[in-house]
């Protein structure tokens, strides 16, 4: 629902206050989300992403269309807009309404809501020189892994051939 903004923030906050008991364990979706800062800079789109290979990640046939084919699905024009409701929908492991329930989280803290706004408003959670880079902030605290005694804490799993190594 409409609350990643207030949750992440929570969470910072609670690590901030109990810096060496509260511990986030960041995964490859928290990761992904620095793709904003360079994919909707000014010049860039959907395209340019495809020319640099693409989500590589997303084993061929792709499950979902590549920009151009998204764009004349959806009947949009290139751009910012499109870029991020591509990024979203097809190659960030989102769910379809992440972009409505920001908007709608934008509304409850009282902020301007449009599609821009929202454009912005993911661009700026990771841009440095933002005024509230939190998403950010989060990156920067989080950990991709984390042992406390003899315990492992992953985002996802480790297969047991791995075990041992780590």
């Amino acid at each position: 629902g409409p609350g990643d903004i207030r949750v992440v923030k929570t969470l910072l906050s609670l690590k901030r206050r109990y810096w060496g008991r509260v511990f986030m364990i960041i995964g490859n979706r928290d990761i992904c989300k620095l793709r904003f800062f360079a994919e909707l800079a000014e010049g860039e789109d959907g395209s340019k992403f495809e020319e640099r290979g693409g989500a590589y990640w997303i084993p061929d046939p792709k499950p979902f269309p590549d920009y151009e084919a998204y764009l004349q699905m959806h009947s949009l024009e290139r751009g910012h807009l499109s870029t991020l409701k591509w990024m979203l929908d097809c190659n960030m492991g989102c769910q379809h309404t992440t972009f409505k329930t920001r908007k709608q989280e934008l509304a409850l803290l009282n902020r301007v809501v449009s599609d821009e706004a929202v454009v912005r408003s993911f661009r700026d959670a990771v841009d440095p020189s933002s005024d509230d880079p939190w998403m950010l902030d989060f990156l920067r605290v989080g950990q991709i892994a984390l042992v406390l005694g003899d315990a492992l804490f992953v985002h996802g799993g480790l297969y047991d051939e791995a075990l041992g190594f780590v």
